[in-house]
């Protein structure tokens, strides 16, 4: 028996091994898939809603230079702003953005439900540690706005729903910016946040006479009209004012080359309704 054994395990030595099967990988079929929503192509994403938001793009790089024109707008169904409380908010709020340094604040508008700003972005007055670590200029100065602006406002945000009895979000979307490069972009938006009022009332096809200053703008502070307001009031408190005089060209004295601004006028859009 043992010979045996010997013999078999001898024979079974000899033998070649058999080569082992190779494993096929998968081969991945190509699928025509129906078109629908998602993936990296056109149409994909979450549907459009019926508001029109602010796109999430890179916001324009801003420039301690230029002056730059500020939309704010909050979200439907809230009482007017246009309202002594409210406004008393929206001022308080502005004279404490102006105070902390670094976004001068130069004039404003106040509507129904969104704000209109003139600013300026200065990081040299901010105070130390608080400008962003940033070489380049221009990226500093647009830095210093996004943060500026976030504070002013969560600083709204908190005053007002108090004053509303509400709770949730009160800005509707991301701020609007546009740098104002020229002389003529900085003089039409003079016109285009003191005559805003103007310009809604119109295309309610309602006109107010030349003179008239809306009461709930910085048209008050305002001194290059070229002929002095009929009627001019403002519910604003002169102590301290609620804005800062500029201190860039254009916005102090560059504008002044396509002429002053008359108390009546209104923006292009709304020009043929003009009173």
């Amino acid at each position: 028996m043992a010979h045996t054994k010997s013999a078999r395990t001898k024979s079974t030595q000899s033998r070649p091994a058999r080569p082992r099967a190779r494993a096929l990988a998968p081969q991945q079929l190509a699928l025509a898939l129906p078109r629908g929503h998602g993936g990296a192509r056109t149409g994909a994403g979450r549907p459009r809603s019926g508001k029109s938001y602010v796109p999430h793009r890179k916001r324009a790089t801003l420039s301690r230079h230029e002056p730059v024109h500020i939309t704010v707008r909050l979200v439907r169904r809230l009482p007017r702003l246009r309202g002594r409380r409210p406004f008393e908010i929206i001022e308080g709020a502005l004279r404490a953005a102006n105070e902390k340094g670094g976004l001068r604040l130069l004039h404003y508008s106040v509507q129904d439900d969104h704000l209109h700003l003139m600013a300026e972005a200065r990081p040299e007055e901010a105070p130390a540690g608080s400008v962003p670590r940033v070489a380049d200029s221009k990226r500093r100065a647009t830095r210093l706005v996004t943060s500026r602006m976030r504070g002013f406002g969560v600083r709204l945000a908190r005053r007002l729903n108090k004053l509303f009895r509400r709770r949730g979000q009160l800005i509707a979307e991301r701020y609007h910016a546009e740098p104002l490069r020229t002389p003529r972009q900085v003089r039409n938006c003079y016109v285009y946040v003191f005559g805003n009022r103007r310009k809604h009332l119109a295309q309610r096809g309602r006109t107010f006479s030349g003179g008239w200053v809306d009461p709930f703008s910085s048209g008050v502070f305002f001194g290059g009209w070229r002929s002095p307001p009929d009627r001019m009031s403002t519910w604003a408190n002169h102590d301290p004012p609620p804005i800062v005089s500029p201190r860039t060209w254009l916005a102090r004295s560059g504008w002044l080359r396509h002429g002053p601004i008359d108390p009546g006028d209104v923006p292009v859009r709304a020009r043929g309704a003009r009173a």
